[in-house]
């Protein structure tokens, strides 16, 4: 039941998205939202999803959890890693589920034309962006943040086993 919440803003995530089946997505961030994101987006009918995450521990959870691949930015080039991965055309759709302005940054060239970057995590810090490829390729950039509007298709979604939370649980407190 904790996680009903967490998971409700990963559904509005992908809901405000502009994914469609058969369209691959990115991840950046393998933390509990975006591991959410990641079943979120497949159950929304995502071809692939691959998942940005330097932690091993995450990248392996994100793994299991269905990512097509899971991609080191520490130890892969994104861009030509994602250009193989996709036949040079980007995703479709990048969920930014970290507060890394980084992340963004990076979205914005793993995009591919008319392409779109759904911002999920909280910066603290102010983002700088490739304002020319943001408007060369015509992307979309939306916001996303709570998920009052998801939380009853969350709670079915728990109860009916299409979502894996448990694995998302590292200890309980009493």
């Amino acid at each position: 039941a904790a996680l009903a919440e967490p998971l409700s803003i990963a559904l509005h995530a992908v809901n405000r998205s502009s994914l469609r089946p058969g369209d691959r997505a990115l991840v950046l961030g393998a933390g509990p939202i975006g591991l959410l994101v990641l079943q979120a987006a497949r159950l929304a009918g995502a071809l692939e999803v691959y998942v940005v995450e330097p932690n091993p521990a995450r990248a392996a959870l994100a793994a299991r959890l269905g990512a097509a691949e899971v991609l080191d930015p520490t130890r892969t080039n994104l861009a030509v890693r994602l250009g193989q991965l996709t036949g040079g055309t980007g995703v479709e759709v990048a969920f930014v589920c970290t507060g890394a302005a980084a992340a963004f940054e990076e979205a914005v060239t793993l995009v591919g034309k008319g392409g779109q970057i759904v911002m999920v995590g909280l910066a603290p810090e102010p983002a700088a962006g490739d304002l020319m490829t943001l408007v060369l390729h015509e992307l979309d950039v939306r916001g996303a943040y709570l998920g009052h509007g998801e939380f009853a298709q969350a709670l079915a979604f728990i109860a009916q086993g299409r979502v894996d939370v448990e694995s998302l649980i590292s200890r309980e407190v009493p």
